[in-house]
């Protein structure tokens, strides 16, 4: 677990190594909408953890993108050794909005994890080398807690949030659990 707030466009995936959102969030962002600042959080899942992800709060669904990429590790000791690794592996990016906020939900798959299942829409197929896909939606609702997929062995979740959106209550390294609160949400 890494977490803080982005500077001139960079957060860190580990001590001293960076990464870059915009990159990461490819056609997910748009131009401008972290100009402002933003806040992360890196969580990364153990083979031994729990490798379905939820809703982390209300929110309203824009859009998903899938990039093809690596399977790279995403161990701390592989983050340390290869730059943007995030921006580098296969990847599901949510677009959504909380009040007037963004927030960007970012599944990244890993060395023996291709497999990232979005049950809201059957047409994401991670995996397969198809390079960039998106998905628009409108009206698309998800309430705090619901079930929104998987991961079929440990790999990494990243979020990402317009400044102001969130603040962090947890600490770099901390083991959390599930349904276990990590920020609150202004």
């Amino acid at each position: 677990l890494y977490c803080g707030k982005g500077f001139e466009g960079q957060a860190f995936s580990i001590k001293n190594h960076t990464y870059s959102p915009k990159e990461l969030l490819s056609s997910a962002c748009n131009k401008g909408e972290l100009d402002e600042g933003f806040d992360y959080a890196n969580l990364y899942l153990s083979p031994r953890d729990y490798h379905n992800f939820h809703a982390p709060c209300d929110f309203e669904l824009l859009s998903a993108v899938y990039e093809s990429g690596e399977l790279y590790s995403v161990a701390p000791k592989y983050l340390a050794k290869i730059s943007n690794l995030y921006a580098k592996n296969e990847r599901v990016v949510l677009r959504c909005k909380s009040g007037e906020k963004l927030f960007w939900l970012v599944f990244v798959g890993a060395l023996n994890v291709g497999k990232i299942k979005i049950f809201c829409d059957e047409r994401i197929q991670t995996n397969a080398n198809l390079g960039s896909s998106v998905y628009e939606y409108e009206n698309k609702h998800f309430s705090k807690g619901e079930h929104l997929g998987c991961f079929e062995l440990g790999s990494s979740i990243v979020i990402i949030a317009q400044k102001g959106l969130l603040n962090f209550n947890i600490q770099e390294n901390q083991k959390i659990k599930f349904s276990q609160k990590i920020a609150d949400i202004k």
